[in-house]
């Protein structure tokens, strides 16, 4: 990361803020991101009407981790996605040992 092209944002990721600090542009890509993970936890709470919003969260994560690892990991935007899930479950897990 280039630090002049450095800037901090805040993720919201089920309901909890991540603040992160990222090169400004990856931010749109981000945001994407974070849809898609506050979609597919909203989509496991309600087809899934019995589980509960940490089961929702790791149904998400495994499913994310199963889409990575059968797709190639040649392009630099695997890569991207990649080191944002880890950084993502990492503040996740944090988060949840508290």
């Amino acid at each position: 990361m280039d630090s002049k092209g450095v800037i901090k944002i805040n993720m919201r990721i089920g309901g909890r803020t991540y603040p992160i600090s990222i090169d400004a542009e990856d931010e749109s890509r981000l945001r994407t991101i974070e849809r898609d993970i506050n979609g597919k936890i909203q989509f496991y709470k309600t087809e899934f009407d019995t589980i509960d919003h940490l089961d929702a969260v790791t149904m998400t994560l495994l499913t994310y981790a199963h889409n990575l690892s059968i797709t190639p990991e040649e392009s630099a935007d695997s890569a991207v996605v990649t080191d944002t899930l880890d950084q993502i479950d990492s503040l996740l897990s944090d988060a949840l040992s508290k």
